[in-house]
């Protein structure tokens, strides 16, 4: 399941980088450099969507309460919450290209 979802937003990204080079506009490359941070430091994979544990996690945050850093790092995540949605530290890869691009 991982794998496939990787290839999609491989793809997906690709498509927007092309758009934005045939219509001269700047492109963020947050998959590419997200990509690389994974890579280089690894940690679970998504392998099959069930919905236990995104009712744990909803009680974690909501009950207990837990950070989305913490209910990362439960998951054996880095730069993921649920592995999907950024947490704090895959959110400072976005943000740091964010403004790189504003101070050019």
């Amino acid at each position: 399941m991982q794998h496939e979802l990787n290839v999609r937003v491989e793809q997906f990204s690709a498509i927007i980088k092309e758009i934005a080079s045939v219509e001269n506009v700047s492109y963020i490359p947050f998959y590419e450099r997200l990509y690389e941070r994974i890579v280089a430091s690894p940690g679970n994979a998504l392998t099959a969507f069930r919905f236990l544990p995104v009712y744990r996690d909803t009680f974690r945050y909501f009950a207990l309460p837990r950070t989305s850093d913490g209910i990362g790092r439960a998951n054996g995540w880095k730069f993921h919450v649920a592995g999907v949605h950024l947490n704090r530290r895959g959110g400072v890869v976005l943000a740091r290209l964010v403004q790189e691009f504003l101070d050019r």
